[in-house]
């Protein structure tokens, strides 16, 4: 009909959609590598669309465009421990975008940086459900006995394809090699991210609290309203332990530091700690009553 139908893989930076492979005729995939040729990262975290490009006559200069509704999230956990409590900052990738479901856990991490034998840890009615990497992908663990509310009863942990995790939950990923980052992926959602605290006679009073940004999240620029309370405590693993002061409605921990001209120890209050970009931290409750916070969305322009 005088028209080529060509592609475009574009990304997201500084406020606009700039392509970084294409135009070509074939479509059936796109690569995006990850780590340069000495293993250092090459900045992938970011947001990708295909864009389809219809051009008359093999004329680049005229050229209509149709992005796709898909919008795929690429995100770095530059993390150096063997342990990592992992955001789900994603949806699944879905056939009709505008009805994505939860992501599935054989789908939320990519492979391609891991190692035989790392594990997937995801909390499910208060249980914890485990899925290790083979050549086969992930296997779920073998079915265990517990004993849950006193009474002991067999745990079964479903195919990770079949187990899906909320765009708000948390996840352990445990790793055999830590030397390297690992990666998340999925369907972009701009929507903002409630998350409930349990109170303290719930499940301990003990709820993970993540990240689903690109970029580290100041704890202390959340609207955090009423609810923390005397005796509550973040844990960033790692790093140490967050006091709720009421007085100045913040979070702040002791933080020791070495003075670079007297060379002294010195003492002094934190208050700026983030919770890294994909990352989590604990919060427990203290206080016999829950509450929520909500995460402000990141929004993408069209």
């Amino acid at each position: 009909m005088g028209y080529a139908v060509l592609h475009e893989l574009r990304k997201r930076e500084g406020g606009a959609w700039t392509r970084i492979a294409g135009p070509s005729a074939d479509v059936s995939s796109f690569s995006v590598a990850l780590l340069d040729g000495t293993g250092k990262s090459t900045g992938a975290s970011g947001l990708y669309r295909v864009t389809t490009l219809l051009v008359p006559d093999n004329d680049l200069s005229i050229t209509n465009e149709l992005p796709t509704t898909n919008i795929v999230g690429v995100l770095e956990i530059a993390s150096g421990k063997k342990n990592t409590m992992t955001a789900v900052p994603f949806k699944g990738l879905a056939t009709d975008p505008a009805s994505p479901r939860s992501v599935a856990v054989s789908d939320l991490v990519a492979l391609s940086l891991l190692s035989a034998n790392d594990k997937i840890f995801a909390m499910a009615d208060g249980v914890y459900h485990q899925w290790k990497l083979s050549s086969d992908g992930w296997v779920a663990a073998a079915a265990t006995a517990i004993k849950i509310g006193g009474l002991l009863q067999t745990v079964t942990t479903p195919p990770a394809a079949e187990s899906l995790l909320a765009r708000n939950q948390a996840v352990w990923v445990v790793r055999e090699d830590a030397s390297k980052p690992f990666f998340l992926i999925g369907q972009y959602s701009d929507e903002a991210v409630t998350v409930p605290i349990a109170a303290a006679a719930e499940s301990k009073g003990c709820t993970m609290l993540s990240n689903p940004h690109f970029q580290p999240l100041v704890i202390n620029s959340l609207d955090w309203g009423g609810g923390p309370a005397a005796g509550d405590v973040i844990q960033i693993p790692g790093a140490g332990n967050l006091q709720w002061d009421a007085t100045n409605r913040r979070w702040w921990r002791t933080a020791v530091t070495v003075n670079p001209v007297t060379r002294r120890v010195e003492r002094g209050i934190k208050t700026d700690d983030v919770i890294p970009a994909g990352q989590g931290v604990w919060y427990y409750r203290a206080s016999p009553g829950a509450f929520s916070v909500t995460i402000p969305r990141e929004t993408v322009d069209e």
